[in-house]
């Protein structure tokens, strides 16, 4: 039976992979965010899509000087201790104070040819760690991060 199949293609993906049966399959993307697989389908075909992550920046809305920076749909969170916090400051309603102020490490603009040039992965699966910055930080997904300061946004060094 010949029928086009569709699998929305995330706006973060530059690259996807459509394979049927294990054979690289082409898959048109249309206008409509979709990739498109067009052909005659048999009964027991498998198809596996393949979404490579990478970083890139997300700017923060209203002020392109600060963005966060993400690995596929991952928001990623540098990581800032826990010093200080009491249970109360992590629980409470007296959060920690927030200073209004960026973090130490600045985030330059992310680029094709830079792609996360700032930013470099540690030991573990989605674990990263700054380079190159005055002061070294760990970034993770936010989902993991709990109990700690963390950092979303990073001021951008446009030199």
């Amino acid at each position: 039976m010949r029928l086009a199949v569709r699998v929305r293609k995330p706006y973060w993906c530059a690259a996807p992979m459509v394979r049927v049966n294990g054979r690289a399959e082409v898959a048109v993307v249309k206008a409509n965010g979709y990739l498109e697989v067009d052909r005659t389908w048999q009964n027991g075909d498998r198809v596996e899509v393949d979404l490579p992550m990478k970083f890139h920046a997300e700017p923060l809305p209203g002020n392109h000087e600060a963005q966060a920076m993400m690995y596929g749909p991952l928001v990623l969170a540098g990581k800032m201790g826990r010093d200080g916090l009491t249970e109360e400051m992590q629980y409470g309603p007296t959060g920690p104070a927030h200073s209004g102020h960026f973090t130490d490490a600045t985030m330059p603009v992310i680029d094709e040819a830079r792609n996360g040039a700032w930013v470099e992965k540690a030991d573990e699966p989605l674990r990263f760690k700054t380079a190159g910055q005055r002061t070294a930080m760990e970034l993770e997904p936010l989902y993991r991060v709990m109990d700690e300061r963390y950092t979303i946004y990073w001021k951008v060094n446009r030199g």
